[in-house]
């Protein structure tokens, strides 16, 4: 009996250890799974504030693009006005001195001799003219000067005794030294 009592003793013994041990263990378990989930609440609590700053980041990155593609975007249609306006603006030109030119090969002869005595009149202002070239048909207008025969549209060219200076006052050049300062004085109001 003694035996059985001792077998009893022992496995109570046993079974009191091995209780503890489990009880010890399954604490040990409970606080380890606690210290990780908190562990894991605190990763993804920092991995939620981390996804809102990247998202937030983003979206400040897209809306700073968004708006640098819209100011080039509008500075883009605003050249592009320009550029259309002047164009508009440049056959307009077109079409005013070409009517300008038709008018001059069609003045009648009045007007065109005023015209050309004008011209030679603030020509010899700035130098002794000697030699006119102008068309053929528009020497007669040039009586006391050495004529010369040129293609031109109309005017004349005033040169000095010595050729070394001329004066262009022809038409075609006139027209187009307007034609220019227009232009820039468009080009200035558009894009300054």
């Amino acid at each position: 009996m003694q035996s059985s009592y001792l077998d009893w003793s022992n496995n109570m013994g046993l079974e009191n250890l091995t209780g503890d041990i489990i009880s010890d263990a399954k604490s040990e378990v409970d606080k380890i799974l606690a210290e990780a989930y908190k562990e894991a609440e605190n990763i993804e609590k920092e991995t939620e504030q981390l996804r809102k700053a990247l998202q937030k980041e983003s979206e400040e990155r897209i809306e700073k693009k968004k708006q640098m593609i819209e100011r080039q975007v509008k500075a883009s249609l605003e050249l592009e006005k320009k550029r259309l306006t002047m164009n508009a603006q440049r056959e307009i030109l077109d079409k005013v001195f070409k009517k300008v030119e038709y008018q001059i090969q069609h003045m009648d002869a009045k007007k065109k001799s005023v015209g050309l005595k004008k011209l030679l009149e603030k020509g010899k202002k700035d130098l002794p003219v000697h030699t006119v070239y102008c068309k053929k048909e528009d020497a007669k207008f040039f009586k006391n000067a050495h004529v010369k025969s040129e293609e031109m549209l109309g005017g004349c060219i005033l040169e000095n005794k010595e050729a070394t200076v001329r004066i262009d006052f022809r038409f075609e050049s006139l027209l187009e030294q307007c034609k220019e300062e227009e232009l820039q004085h468009m080009y200035k109001l558009l894009f300054a």
